[in-house]
């Protein structure tokens, strides 16, 4: 039998767990922004070049994971705990997002467009407050690993939260003054589908000497609340830890049953919605230029209401420190055993394990995403511009400015890229690359990320048979597609002009036969 590692395995626990998220691939994607015949671009500018009479989106998924610390500071060694212990920031937070844009259809009537979707957005986050970890590596131990009878330890900086929010959007687009402006309106009715935050109110652990036993008594403290909305089954009883099962979790339960009707109806809907809208335009004013801007998230109202579940967790226990007493008579193992089955009995009374009804609440805000965007057309259809992003009212907010850029190779194949430069100190500059591929016109395919250096180091590993990412990935970012494509007519119009001008601008050898030709019949008709 192998050696059992605790540390190598969490090691490789928390590497497959990094790797598998950029497996499965918000509402700003810079994958497909600014992609052309992209239903995603429409969705984030309502006032883009659609390039279609008519699209239809099968499916379309974005994935986000995002750390506070890099991933060579939470590996710099193979004892875990001591990682976290070394780094410099009192909390350690993990979040992931997740866009599923089931269906967009689009079509276009004259110099309108018309389009509406619908997408699922799903949010998680967990926070570890770095002193509990440190607290699970040296115990009650000081600075030079003594142990400290007068220990005090805070761990009150632990929680996790989730959401998952639907929304079903509408959009129109008119285009004016020769095509030359594109205008766009969007309305988005957001529904709160389920959501549960856990915070810690209190956690300590202090720890005091008594001088006539030698022992330590050690004080717990504890608070913790939970609120819950449409996570757990209707009428499941919650009233200790020890109910706690994923059989009481709705979507687990669905799944399980293999209820995947029961499923996608759960994901689009929900008890509480708002509702905003998003405007969007692209200007040319020359030939070669085009300005874009757009704005989602305008006219939201926060959600805030009272959850379905509430529940608090608290308590204050006093554990004396372990004794041992031996009457005449006893033996010693039971004398030993009857000691621990005392001590453990005082740790089980102390801390309880009731959940306690409690009033508790929810709130949700849509985030507002404003794309700015300037772009110099070097052809047709292919470009260079600056890019502005910035994302408020979200989980994870940013501001970014890039230089970005679209190679069209032809209505089967574009080529996207850029790099974004943060514009502050709590995110790392992006490097953007994704490729979209007309494989017929009802296949389209678009693959991209925001993180070619991480994905790139991944895929690396995998190929050599191993799991690896880079030492400074904090974020990991994939967005991929399906759709169906039918381009508008300009198109053929095209088509048309280069039949034309290759009837016009023969070359000359071709010329020359049609010379000859001509002579030819001249020649013909004169004989006769």
């Amino acid at each position: 039998m192998l050696p059992f590692n605790r540390s190598v395995i969490m090691k490789k626990t928390l590497t497959l767990f990094f790797g598998l998220v950029t497996v499965i691939g918000t509402a700003q994607d810079f994958s497909t922004f600014g992609l052309a015949a992209n239903p995603g671009n429409l969705a984030q500018n309502a006032g883009a070049d659609p390039m279609t009479k008519f699209h239809l989106q099968y499916f379309g998924v974005q994935n986000n994971l995002n750390m506070s610390e890099t991933a060579g500071s939470l590996l710099a060694s193979s004892d875990i705990l001591q990682n976290f212990h070394d780094l410099s920031s009192d909390v350690f937070s993990l979040g992931n997002e997740t866009q599923i844009d089931a269906l967009q259809v689009g079509i276009k009537i004259g110099d309108n467009f018309l389009f509406a979707g619908n997408s699922t957005n799903v949010g998680m986050e967990f926070t570890l407050d770095n002193d509990l970890a440190s607290f699970i590596k040296n115990g009650m131990a000081d600075a030079n690993g003594d142990l400290d009878l007068n220990y005090s330890g805070n761990f009150d900086a632990l929680a996790m939260r989730f959401q998952l929010i639907n929304s079903t959007y509408f959009g129109f687009q008119r285009s004016i003054l020769e095509e030359k402006l594109r205008v766009g309106i969007t309305y988005h009715r957001n529904s709160f589908v389920a959501g549960a935050n856990i915070l810690t109110n209190a956690f300590s652990i202090a720890s005091s000497e008594n001088t006539a036993t030698g022992m330590n008594t050690v004080n717990v403290d504890y608070d913790f609340a939970l609120a819950a909305t449409g996570v757990f089954n209707a009428g499941t009883t919650l009233d200790s830890l020890n109910q706690l099962s994923a059989d009481a979790i709705t979507p687990y339960s669905l799944l399980k049953e293999g209820d995947i009707g029961g499923l996608v109806n759960y994901a689009t809907s929900g008890s509480t919605s708002n509702g905003t809208i998003g405007f969007g335009l692209t200007y040319s004013p020359i030939k070669k230029l085009d300005i874009q801007l757009s704005m989602s998230g305008l006219a939201a109202s926060e959600m805030n209401f009272a959850s379905a579940l509430g529940k608090r967790l608290y308590g204050n226990a006093n554990i004396d420190g372990f004794t041992y007493n031996s009457a005449v008579g006893d033996t010693l193992g039971s004398a030993v055993s009857a000691s621990i089955n005392d001590y453990t009995e005082t740790i089980q009374n102390g801390i309880s394990t009731a959940l306690l009804d409690a009033s508790q609440s929810l709130s949700y805000r849509t985030p507002q995403v404003t794309n700015v965007a300037l772009n110099y057309k070097f052809s047709k259809y292919s470009y260079l511009g600056v890019h502005y992003v910035d994302r408020k009212n979200s989980w994870n907010d940013y501001t970014y400015m890039g230089i970005n850029s679209m190679l069209w190779l032809g209505r089967n194949v574009q080529l996207k890229g850029g790099y974004y430069m943060a514009m502050d100190e709590l995110h790392n500059d992006r490097v953007n690359a994704a490729v979209q591929l007309r494989l017929t016109p009802v296949v389209q395919f678009y693959i991209g990320t925001t993180t070619v250096g991480d994905v790139a180091t991944i895929s690396k590993e995998l190929i050599n048979g191993r799991m690896g990412i880079g030492a400074s990935t904090s974020s990991i970012n994939i967005s991929t597609g399906v759709s169906m494509a039918f381009f508008d007519n300009r198109f053929k119009k095209n088509e048309k002009v280069k039949k034309v001008e290759a009837v016009q601008y023969l070359s000359p050898a071709n010329q020359e036969k049609v010379d000859a030709a001509r002579k030819t019949s001249a020649t013909a008709k004169d004989k006769k």
